[in-house]
């Protein structure tokens, strides 16, 4: 049996609503849904046309930070071995061999001294003070 057509936009969708029922996140189905829709307007096109150097300028093209490109990347690699599975892509397919992920760059953690978190706690209007309060004395950081 060879491989099956199926058109990029249809492949998404059966790939967000299959991770749906396997219970994901709502957060994680929300950066799927952006994510695979970036690159359904990119190609409007059956997903086994694609080559590597096209899936290549896509990220080419793309001005994230180090964060965001990977995240792409991993929803993407998500997307075609979901793909893969189904039978709309080859085994062998690496549409992904001419995109590397790039170096995330980790900042240091800035730690407020008491003094500080008290100014920044006696500014805070009420509806946030919770919120900073929480994350200061649970130790919350950005990354």
């Amino acid at each position: 049996m060879g491989i099956k057509r199926k058109a990029g936009a249809d492949a998404g969708t059966e790939t967000i609503a299959a991770k749906k029922a396997s219970g994901v996140s709502e957060r994680y189905l929300a950066d799927l849904r952006y994510r695979l829709g970036a690159f359904k307007e990119a190609f409007n096109c059956d997903v086994n046309t694609l080559a590597p150097d096209d899936v290549g300028t896509f990220f080419d093209r793309m001005k994230l930070s180090p964060r965001s490109y990977n995240n792409f990347v991993n929803a993407l690699r998500t997307f075609f071995s979901f793909a893969k599975n189904y039978g709309w892509l080859s085994k062998e397919a690496a549409l992904l061999s001419r995109v590397q992920k790039r170096k995330e760059k980790s900042e240091p953690v800035e730690i407020f001294s008491p003094s500080e978190l008290a100014a920044l706690l006696e500014c805070a209007p009420p509806d946030v003070f919770p919120f900073l309060a929480f994350a200061a004395f649970a130790g919350l950081r950005a990354e």
